[in-house]
């Protein structure tokens, strides 16, 4: 029988009790997330500390800045959907191998439109660029982030090595990925820091 064929009947790993709540529990955090993100940038109360909304126009630089923490928050959400893939849908390999492909994929396409945001942002300010400790945690990340992804698109998706060979990569694939996934996680929560005290954010 052909491989693809193989895959596409491999039944999907069981999900103990104690896991499906935990995949509950994270797809309730992922909406809770994604929608407190929402209103915090969309918000117009800019004295309350919310940012005022979103825009690319050179007229107002901080709602060109602020597609930065909306969009990586929403990378952050479709990372841990990518993450749950295998664990969340009753479906067989190959059909969640494309789930998780598809948010993995969707998360580098709002990193990149993230990261053009707050470069926009600065050269139109006319500020200096990666000068804090968060902007090179992140330039650090994001290229472990697009090396892991290329590099498991050619192992996984690209039919260049054997099943052998993609057996034995796929604890490193793993490993790796849970790394940048933590360091994700991390560098946001600098990012929402260094945010939050730039506006005066804290306790008088």
């Amino acid at each position: 029988r052909h491989p693809k064929m193989r895959a596409m009947v491999v039944a999907p790993k069981r999900v103990t009790e104690a896991q499906s709540g935990a995949v509950v529990v994270a797809h309730a955090f992922c909406f809770i997330d994604g929608a407190l993100a929402l209103w915090w940038v969309c918000g117009d109360n800019t004295e309350a500390l919310f940012l005022g909304g979103v825009g690319w126009g050179r007229k107002a630089p901080s709602r060109v800045f602020n597609w930065h923490p909306l969009l990586q928050i929403v990378a952050f959400i479709c990372l841990t959907q990518g993450i749950l893939a295998y664990r969340t849908w009753p479906f067989f390999k190959q059909i969640n191998k494309l789930i998780h492909f598809f948010w993995q994929s969707a998360a580098v396409v709002c990193i990149c439109i993230a990261l053009k945001a707050v470069w926009r942002y600065t050269n139109l300010k006319h500020t200096t660029n990666l000068y804090s400790l968060h902007s090179w945690i992140g330039v650090a990340v994001v290229t472990l982030l697009f090396a892991q992804y290329v590099l498991a698109f050619l192992v996984f998706m690209y039919p260049t090595l054997t099943a052998k060979n993609r057996k034995f990569f796929l604890p490193l694939h793993i490993s790796l990925g849970l790394g940048v996934y933590l360091s994700f996680t991390m560098n946001c929560i600098v990012g929402l820091v260094n945010k939050t005290t730039s506006q005066y954010c804290g306790y008088n």
